[in-house]
């Protein structure tokens, strides 16, 4: 496949550093490249919609469409405008999970002004205000994401409490470096999101790349006619992949790019 029409990257240590807004030069001018070629060039990232909007700027698009909390909001890149936004019941996710994993933390995305929280999350991964509240106002919420941080467990306990487990109208994805669990509406993912946008654009499925280095890109990946795993990505999210690229330190999206597009 030479050219593709679209192009799909997931944010956080694929074209930025985590929690950070800015790529680096390599990472910039292949961007550049993407749009230069007349492809349209896509963010599907489970950061909120609040944190998502600062790469925005930084990067400079002007228009297209951009992906938060893992598909469920929809953002058009022009106007900044939230046009379609799924939603999580959160009184039917709370009791299983509390359950699941006692003395969680949990926070529900409050768009655009922050998070929920029933305590405080600190510096990682949650975008403006976190406020304050009791878990059954927490409960009587409907957030695009639900959160869930289980301090001093390990991924691999989250996991294990999680295999097998069906609850009807959820999904989730788990952190692949932190026990940190995002709960959506069930169908919900970022292949889920693009897709549709796929087919508005009428953009042939074989023209389709894909990067990401997360548990949540790994539907993305199979989704993608081409799909890239960042170099430091775990082992599931490899076996995902087409192939696996340069990490995230080393510009593997940049690199991605360049394999993936060819000029006259």
């Amino acid at each position: 496949m030479s050219c593709p029409q679209m192009v799909v990257l997931d944010l956080d240590d694929t074209t930025v550093p985590t929690n950070g807004t800015t790529p680096s030069a390599a990472v910039r001018a292949a961007l550049k490249r993407v749009l230069d070629a007349g492809s349209h060039l896509v963010f599907a990232t489970g950061r909120s919609a609040l944190g998502t909007l600062p790469v925005l700027d930084e990067i400079g698009l002007t228009g297209g469409t951009a992906f938060a909390s893992n598909g469920a909001i929809r953002i058009d890149i022009a106007t900044r405008e939230l046009t379609e936004l799924t939603t999580v019941d959160a009184a039917v996710a709370i009791p299983a999970f509390r359950e699941l994993f006692p003395g969680a933390q949990f926070a529900a995305e409050v768009c655009g002004k922050g998070h929920l929280v029933t305590e405080t999350f600190g510096g990682y991964g949650l975008s403006g205000e976190q406020v304050s509240c009791t878990l059954g106002d927490l409960a009587a919420t409907t957030p695009p994401r639900l959160i869930i941080w289980w301090p001093e467990h390990s991924v691999a306990q989250m996991r294990d409490r999680i295999a097998g487990l069906e609850l009807p109208g959820l999904g989730w994805s788990l952190d692949h470096t932190l026990p940190w669990l995002t709960v959506s509406a069930a169908g919900v993912t970022k292949a889920w999101a693009v897709e549709g946008l796929r087919r508005e654009l009428g953009v042939p499925r074989e023209a389709t790349l894909a990067i990401g280095d997360g548990d949540n890109d790994v539907e993305l990946l199979q989704w993608a006619a081409v799909g890239v795993a960042m170099g430091q990505a775990p082992e599931a999210v490899r076996q995902a992949a087409d192939w696996v690229t340069s990490p995230f330190t080393a510009d593997g999206v940049a690199t991605a790019i360049d394999q993936s597009f060819t000029y006259s």
